[in-house]
């Protein structure tokens, strides 16, 4: 028997939900009223939040408000002298150009009637956290969903424990913890006593890994989450503020699949995490005003000891460069993670000790070959020094030397005998045989009477072959013959 055949599904699409559009060419500049408009804009956002284009109020107010040093005393204009635009916090703006006012202080309320120069907080590092001063909507929104939970496991399945899925799409697989206070800073954890707001009993490594700083959150999600793309603000809906999706950049398909939507039921999560992360996000759309700083018009900072300075085109850009860059997938792990990369890291540390300490073994070795072969260049050297010297020594007394030595050799060549004249020739006895007629030649006195002649070599003979070198000696036997 054969089964039917496998039933393949069509293709699955996302399915966007029906609700109203968006004008996705519709954008909100907030302005600095004190400085051109060539170079003034403090925000530039998207207006997702009405069909026709337009922003939430709230989200307006609160950014600008944070910027300015946690003022909440300012308003809206839409020209740099025109009157306050009447909105309330549930209002939208409808506009595309807004200028944001701090009034002036007290003391020039009288004598000044130009926009006040109010100090803008440079980046992240520099703003105070605003303690006990939390916008009254962020509580609100809280009231439905915080809860409580104790446990003493890692994050990581605390929040599967606690939260279950992701709280922005609902999904259970391939999510992890998403830190709404970056763990990049620790040191702004620290300075600014969060610690206060999480309820862990047990320590986690680093400080700012509470489970109420985190929520469950799918890893693509999370990525543009630490991208700066989106936060977690309350807004207004039936008379109640719920917490929702906010896109700050309009990338279409999030837009329509998760802005202005509610989030799942958060346990456990301050609301002061979610403000802290809705102030880092605002501080990294505010870097094109620091960029367009001029020369003519330098920007005045408020930094975190409440200093306010006037801050040229390079200070303003080095306090952009302070930020961290965009967060990658990588930036922030799970504790799990990071006890694997504490024991790599030793292992590795333990290998690079090793590697070190053979390597410092090879150096002294090369320096201990190198110092013996410079050694024996130095000995080559010096043996070829001496060389040269006698060499030297030798060329000096050559002469003196040949000149004996060829007073020596004059003495010692041997003349050739001069040949007498006929009138001196001595007769021998055999000439005087031969005169006498006689065949048989007188024997000389000191001759043996046994010499037997025949075995007398000729010198001019075909056997008779001469030495090959004529020493001394014998040319003394030669010449005790021819005498």
């Amino acid at each position: 028997m054969i089964d039917p055949p496998v039933t393949i599904r069509q293709l699955q699409r996302p399915q966007f939900p029906d609700r109203i559009g968006f004008n996705w060419t519709h954008r909100v500049l907030i302005r600095h009223p004190a400085y051109p408009d060539a170079e003034n804009t403090l925000l530039d956002l998207p207006g997702l939040d009405h069909p026709e284009g337009g922003l939430y109020y709230g989200i307006a107010f609160e950014a600008c408000s944070i910027l300015a040093g946690n003022r909440h005393d300012g308003y809206f204009t839409e020209t740099i002298g025109g009157p306050r635009v009447e909105a309330s916090n549930e209002g939208i703006l409808r506009g595309r150009k807004y200028y944001f006012h701090i009034p002036h202080p007290q003391r020039a309320k009288m004598t000044s009637t130009k926009p006040y120069v109010y100090p803008i907080i440079p980046c992240f590092r520099e703003w105070e956290f605003p303690h006990a001063q939390l916008p009254p909507s962020w509580n609100l929104a809280f009231k439905r969903y915080n809860g409580s939970y104790s446990g003493k496991e890692i994050l990581d399945d605390k929040l599967r424990i606690r939260d279950e899925s992701c709280r922005v799409s609902g999904h259970k697989w391939g999510c992890d913890s998403a830190r709404l206070c970056p763990l990049t800073e620790s040191v702004w954890y620290s300075d600014n006593e969060m610690s206060r707001y999480a309820n862990d009993r047990q320590k986690l490594v680093p400080d700012t890994d509470p489970s109420q700083n985190a929520i469950f959150m799918r890893l693509d999600l999370r990525i543009i989450l630490y991208g700066g793309n989106f936060v977690l603000v309350p807004k207004p809906s039936e008379g109640e503020m719920k917490l929702v999706v906010h896109m700050m950049r309009p990338f279409q398909e999030l837009v329509r699949l998760y802005h202005n939507t509610e989030v799942h039921p958060l346990r456990d999560v301050a609301p002061e995490f979610l403000y802290t992360r809705f102030a880092w996000t605002v501080f990294r759309h505010v870097k094109p005003f620091l960029e367009k700083t001029s020369r003519q018009h330098p920007r005045s900072l408020l930094l975190w000891d409440e200093r306010t300075i006037k801050a040229n085109q390079k200070e303003c850009t080095a306090f952009v460069q302070q930020e961290p860059e965009e967060f990658s997938d990588e930036t922030e792990q799970s504790e799990s993670e990071q006890d694997v990369e504490v024991e790599d890291k030793e292992e590795e540390d333990a290998g690079e000790e090793t590697e070190e300490a053979e390597k410092e073994e090879e150096e002294e070795f090369e320096v201990k070959l190198k110092t013996e072969a410079e050694l024996k260049v130095e000995m080559k050297v010096e043996v070829e020094v001496e060389t040269e010297v006698e060499m030297e020594r030798e060329v000096k007394v050559e002469p003196k030397v040949q000149t004996e030595l060829n007073g020596e050799a004059k003495a010692n060549i041997i003349s050739e005998p001069e040949v007498p004249t006929e009138s001196e020739r001595e007769v021998t006895p055999n000439a005087k045989a031969k005169l006498n007629g006689s065949t048989t030649p007188e024997k000389r006195a000191d001759s043996p009477d046994d010499f037997d002649f025949s075995q007398r070599k000729r010198r001019h003979s075909s056997s008779y072959s001469p030495p090959e070198y004529v020493g001394e000696e014998d040319r003394g036997r030669k010449k005790s013959r021819m005498d």
